[in-house]
């Protein structure tokens, strides 16, 4: 299967092409839904996801993505009624939270993918009440293990640092930051930079827009 994936955050959008790459997709990640246009109107697409932070940011955008008749899945910060009658109306088939699991994502766009449209699942509205507590308990467990310096390097991760960049930021060395790294992703269990990335933004151990730490009594400083 042929994906655009557009989201201007970083790690959010690597994260998920990395998961959908490891299933047997051809995955092109975009920042802007022109982008996403511009790839659909010159080459055979199958599916569009866009990312986006709150309410939809680029309506027109989204609404020329949904004419060219591509399957399109908005993942969203908030599936808000308003935010599910605005992709409605833009052609959206699916509507999806970023606080949902990767598994509900995944099982989504397989629904998607088979032809149908599911902007009002069931999941979509009550994940952010139902799943959050579940996730943030499952985050809470593998934070105990990370170190307050641990815990700045897992959200410079989350926020696209390289070790040059996170370094800097620490005011550390790059050696000692490839050893944090390397400390984060044994205690994570991760094999990959983008793995440990997963883990913190499924986890709510770090907004995966801000790079902010997120679970109370656990801050990154």
């Amino acid at each position: 299967m042929h994906v655009v994936l557009c989201d201007q955050h970083v790690a959010f959008a690597e994260s998920l092409a990395h998961v959908l790459t490891g299933r047997g997709n051809d995955v092109e990640v975009v920042p802007r839904v022109n982008d996403a246009v511009a790839i659909v109107a010159r080459e055979p697409v199958d599916l569009c996801l866009v990312g986006a932070a709150g309410e939809i940011p680029d309506l027109d955008g989204l609404t020329a993505l949904g004419a060219t008749g591509v399957a399109v899945v908005l993942l969203t910060t908030e599936a808000s009624a308003h935010t599910r009658s605005r992709a409605i109306k833009a052609g959206v088939r699916a509507v999806a939270t970023k606080q949902q699991s990767l598994g509900e994502i995944l099982r989504l766009i397989d629904r998607v993918n088979a032809g149908q449209r599911i902007v009002d699942a069931p999941a979509s509205r009550h994940s952010s009440l139902s799943d959050q507590p579940r996730r943030r308990t499952e985050g809470q467990q593998l934070a105990a293990f990370l170190s307050p310096r641990e815990r700045q390097v897992l959200c410079a991760l989350v926020r696209g640092e390289d070790t040059g960049t996170l370094a800097r930021s620490l005011g550390i060395s790059a050696n000692t930051a490839r050893s944090h790294v390397q400390s984060v992703l044994t205690k994570l269990n991760a094999h990959s930079r983008l793995a440990a990335v997963r883990a913190a933004v499924h986890g709510g151990m770090v907004d995966p827009r801000t790079g902010d730490w997120l679970l109370d009594g656990n801050g990154a400083g």
